[in-house]
């Protein structure tokens, strides 16, 4: 089945979802939940957890649209035009740890259309923006934008709000030429 992104609320090309994955969506009414927008089309939808192992987070949004999060990055996507499978963050990790960043390689697997896995691999610069604000729940958070910059076989610009303690509260994340970019907003303040 071809995905098309609609907006985020991505749609199967003319034939509906099964019902069993919008009663799983449904399901998890009362579950934790992120904001995730498409940057290129402007629309946007709420995504609730799934699963929470190993502190990875998998989230569903509606059409079956599946994200994994890793404090806060995205490692992998399912039903989106680019079928991310996975992404090294580790070296990102320690980049935005540091209030100065740092230099890190980001590697993206891809499933192609022959289910083989393609390597996509990125030299990246971590660079701190500043201090920022964050809304979140009907009110705001203090933040600290970095913006990481990614050359290769295409270049890229991601963007980190950091909250004190290191969270990431707010992001812009690119996934694959074809997808472009996701923004991701926590819906409730963390929990300190």
């Amino acid at each position: 089945m071809r995905w098309v992104l609609t907006g985020l609320l991505l749609a199967a090309c003319g034939v509906s979802e099964p019902p069993a994955t919008e009663e799983r969506y449904a399901a998890l009414a009362g579950a934790p939940a992120i904001q995730v927008g498409a940057v290129r089309t402007g629309g946007f939808a709420l995504f609730r957890q799934e699963a929470m192992r190993d502190g990875r987070q998998s989230y569903l949004g509606p059409g079956g649209v599946g994200l994994v999060l890793d404090r806060g990055l995205i490692i992998a996507s399912r039903g989106t035009p680019d079928a991310l499978m996975a992404v090294e963050v580790e070296g990102l990790h320690a980049a935005l740890r540091q209030t100065t960043g740092g230099e890190t390689l980001r590697r993206h697997w891809y499933l192609t259309g022959t289910n083989e896995n393609e390597e996509l691999a990125l030299t990246c610069a971590v660079r701190p923006m500043g201090p920022r604000e964050v809304r979140i729940g009907g009110g705001t958070v203090p933040a600290h934008l970095m913006v990481e910059r990614c050359d290769g076989v295409n270049v890229i610009e991601n963007l980190y709000w950091l909250g004190r303690d290191g969270d990431i509260l707010q992001s812009r994340q690119w996934i694959g030429p074809r997808t472009g970019a996701l923004s991701t907003r926590l819906t409730r303040r963390p929990a300190r």
